[in-house]
């Protein structure tokens, strides 16, 4: 008697709880059993496949089943060569109302929160140190760069908005714009009222939106080690992407030998500590080369020794800048005649504390 599997069907069960003792009573109660056809060239038969499939066999299972060749499990989501321009350089988010551009770096954050911190634009003007930011063209408020009406002020953390009742709108002024400013005696506005555009580490949502959840479930997951790595490594490649972050990790672990308590002698330990130390002094050259400062005035003079004096005033609102006599500046100045453009560099010898002024004596006595 050959027996096949498939020539009975079950019509139709109910689900009992587990352990029930009336399930093997009430068998035929509950299933009934009907035959199939005679033909039954649709179905395949159970085989002993203990000494291997059989050829036609297996022609038999490659005809029934089928995959769809043209699935691509990417396609579903974009890859870093797809995505747009005005990508989140942290997650990819690319609704063009949700993001923002940083003005300093020139790259594109979203509004969305990454994890319990901050949102990306945030996370990022925090670590760079950066307060100038651009819309997007495509966003609800335009091509728009976020600066006060009054005084002109583009750093974020220190704009806000205040309504204006007369036109049921609102206007951007800084958090130290004087009430008897001409500009909010214009406006009729009220001072009392501002509110900043950075509430809980995130722009308020009428002016960037946040990413839907659908926009997150498809975005990038990066830890807080990650975001820290990827922007020290922005600063020597300010083009790397996310995918040149492991690259530069492992380069960086193939340079340096792990430091240990002893040393066999003096070679092995400056084999050790050489490459560390030109590490830092790099990192530390890289630092002070971002802290500039732009559209400054100066104010020349001569000191008793002769030499050029530049009175400047230098704002001291990074935590890290932190001038000191005997530092050393560099000043340029591009020529608008078409000159080419003059720099030269001195030491600070007299700053003024509270009142950031610097006295920086150049080198040479050539000034434009």
């Amino acid at each position: 008697m050959n027996l096949n599997p498939f020539t009975q069907s079950v019509g139709f069960a109910t689900q009992l709880p587990f352990g029930d003792s009336t399930l093997a009573d009430n068998q035929a109660s509950l299933l009934s059993f009907q035959d199939f056809p005679a033909s039954h060239d649709n179905y395949l038969d159970f085989h002993d496949l203990s000494q291997g499939i059989g050829l036609d066999l297996a022609a038999r299972i490659d005809g029934q089943l089928r995959f769809d060749g043209a699935f691509d499990e990417a396609s579903s989501t974009h890859t870093p060569e797809q995505l747009p321009e005005w990508a989140c350089a942290y997650c990819g988010v690319h609704n063009p109302a949700c993001v923002v551009k940083c003005l300093t770096t020139g790259k594109w954050f979203c509004n969305g929160r990454m994890g319990s911190s901050g949102s990306c634009i945030v996370v990022h003007l925090v670590k760079s140190k950066c307060r100038e930011v651009q819309l997007h063209r495509d966003s609800p408020l335009g091509e728009a760069v976020l600066e006060c009406y009054a005084s002109g002020n583009k750093n974020v953390f220190s704009l806000g908005f205040v309504p204006v009742a007369s036109d049921n709108t609102v206007v951007l002024l800084a958090r130290d714009t004087p009430a008897n400013s001409p500009a909010v005696r214009d406006l009729g506005v009220d001072m009392s009222q501002w509110q900043p555009i950075i509430e809980d580490r995130q722009f308020v949502r009428w002016m960037v939106k946040v990413p839907t959840d659908e926009e997150r479930a498809r975005s990038r997951r990066l830890t807080p080690q990650q975001v820290t790595a990827l922007e020290d490594l922005w600063k020597a490649q300010p083009e790397a992407r996310l995918e040149d972050l492991d690259v530069a990790q492992k380069e960086q672990e193939n340079q340096l030998t792990p430091v240990v308590l002893r040393y066999d002698d003096a070679a092995q330990y400056q084999a050790v500590f050489k490459p560390l130390i030109k590490l830092e002094a790099e990192y530390d050259k890289a630092m002070k080369e971002q802290q500039r400062r732009e559209n400054i005035t100066v104010r020349w003079d001569v000191g008793l020794n002769k030499k050029k004096l530049a009175n400047f005033y230098f704002p001291q609102d990074d935590v890290e800048v932190k001038l000191m006599m005997g530092d050393e500046l560099r000043l340029r100045h591009r020529c608008p005649s078409g000159r080419p453009a003059w720099e030269g560099t001195g030491h600070v010898i007299l700053t003024g504390g509270s009142s950031e002024e610097v006295c920086l004596e150049m080198a040479k006595p050539e000034v434009p």
